[in-house]
């Protein structure tokens, strides 16, 4: 997969807004710490919550990307889903990182 100009990187933590119906991908950006130790990514899994849907993941060197669908909107709830990816390295380190999606509504125009 190639990741297009419009991929949104996100720091670990990170509250992202997203709407049910929409598509979008996510990276986990570790380019800094893979050239600061030399490493490069081995694998990559990731823990997605019931309600969110992953439709495709994929990893570079350096970068570890999910594409998320789904999720359900209520204006009486806060819906919260947080995301997970675990990651090794060739040289055997393993760390996560984690974002949160909100979820808001779908406007109409």
């Amino acid at each position: 997969m190639t990741v297009g100009e419009f991929k949104r990187v996100v720091p670990d933590g990170v509250l992202i807004e997203k709407n049910p119906t929409s598509t979008l991908d996510y990276v986990i950006d570790l380019s800094l710490e893979m050239a600061a130790s030399g490493d490069t990514l081995a694998t990559v899994t990731w823990d997605v919550p019931a309600g969110l849907t992953s439709v495709l993941t994929s990893k570079t060197d350096t970068q570890a990307v999910i594409w998320l669908t789904g999720g359900t909107y209520s204006s009486s709830v806060t819906t919260q889903y947080v995301v997970t990816c675990t990651y090794t390295t060739t040289a055997g380190r393993g760390d996560s990182r984690q974002f949160t999606v909100l979820m808001r509504p779908v406007y109409e125009f």
